[in-house]
């Protein structure tokens, strides 16, 4: 068992989601900007290369869905695309129906 697993399951969401940021800002896909007025908070961002990164898992997940759908017998193609949308809407991800 290696040191994240252990910490992420005793103290929870906030150790793994520390432990992540810190890989990420390694790996140069966000940057942290501490707060000059609070400087217990602290802000996490995208740079360039993890927005670049998002976009193409993004239109390779697109694809996979669209895959699916097209499986998907055509009398119940529409309302399981209204469906999806509405996820998407409630996920506060901009919908992209193809």
């Amino acid at each position: 068992m290696t040191v994240e697993v252990v910490l992420c399951g005793s103290f929870g969401r906030a150790a793994c989601f520390i432990l992540g940021s810190h890989r990420l800002v390694d790996h140069r896909l966000v940057k942290r900007t501490v707060d000059r007025s609070n400087r217990r908070e602290t802000t996490i961002s995208l740079t360039a290369k993890g927005r670049a990164l998002v976009d193409r898992v993004t239109v390779v997940r697109r694809a996979e869905i669209r895959q699916i759908v097209d499986r998907i017998p055509e009398d119940l193609r529409a309302p399981a695309v209204t469906a999806l949308v509405s996820l998407i809407d409630a996920a506060g991800e901009p919908s992209q129906v193809a």
